[in-house]
């Protein structure tokens, strides 16, 4: 992923939120970097004062990084 080499499915798993704004930008911009830096943690506060949340959590997820798995894009491949 280094340098927009390489395969990006792994960061289309881990950040959909930000790769979803990559595909439909063309580009990683600031916003999407953002989103990728405060979305752990946000993860992490809405599981430690929420715990029944930890499955809504995780299903948005899910559905969020198959959308952006299955986003046609040639900038971004994997």
């Amino acid at each position: 992923m280094g340098g927009g080499h390489g395969f990006f499915w792994p960061a289309k798993i881990v950040y959909p939120y930000s790769m979803i704004i990559g595909v439909s930008n063309n580009q990683i911009g600031i916003l999407a970097i953002i989103i990728a830096v405060i979305q752990i943690p946000i993860y992490g506060i809405i599981v430690t004062k929420k715990p029944k949340w930890t499955l809504l959590i995780l299903g948005i997820h899910i559905v969020f990084a198959i959308i952006c798995l299955n986003l046609p894009t040639e900038t971004f491949s994997g």
